[in-house]
């Protein structure tokens, strides 16, 4: 079992939509630093090495739901270090700033087995279902700890992507967009 809840469960506590009073300043280094610690931990019996990477543009202070972030790096990590004959994961966060709003993409990359065909073909299936706003959920335990995940993510208004390499890795992706304390337009 993993030491984060990254299920569906986290979102019955509330209807999970996206709500101002989720949103306050945050140190996001801070933020990726501790979920990559909890990540180390996850997967300390693996012997895996977790990299981080914090693109130098990106401001030290954000504004955003830091906690449902943290929760989906964690759950993401969670989900790569059980895949198979994975010895190496890397965070890279890169940003971008448009209109007072900092464009933060995170790029989660693992080597090894990556998923296979099946777990590749039912996560497809399931984005397509979000995208369709239906209630999809993933039957194949190789993937269900993503369906948590990618409905965290969903909820901060931006979708988990899979890049998936059988027997060479995966690369899991996303953005989301944060405000800039102190920008008119980036204050929410």
């Amino acid at each position: 079992a993993y030491l984060v809840d990254t299920s569906t469960d986290f979102l019955a506590s509330d209807d999970g939509a996206r709500r101002e009073d989720d949103e306050e300043e945050y140190a996001f280094a801070e933020m990726v630093s501790d979920a990559q610690a909890i990540a180390e931990m996850i997967a300390a019996g693996r012997g895996l090495n977790i990299e981080a990477e914090i693109a130098p543009s990106i401001p030290e202070r954000l504004i955003g739901d830091a906690r449902r972030l943290e929760r989906a790096l964690i759950g993401a990590f969670a989900y790569i270090a059980h895949l198979e004959r994975t010895s190496a994961v890397s965070l890279s966060a890169y940003g971008t700033r448009r209109e007072g709003i900092e464009h933060v993409l995170f790029a989660i990359r693992a080597d090894g087995s990556g998923m296979d065909e099946v777990a590749a073909r039912e996560f497809a299936s399931f984005n397509a279902e979000m995208e369709r706003h239906e209630a999809p959920t993933l039957d194949d335990d190789d993937v269900k700890e993503l369906e948590g995940v990618a409905l965290m993510l969903k909820h901060m208004g931006s979708k988990l992507q899979v890049i998936n390499e059988p027997g060479e890795g995966l690369e899991l992706y996303f953005e989301i967009e944060q405000g800039i304390p102190g920008d008119p337009a980036g204050d929410r």
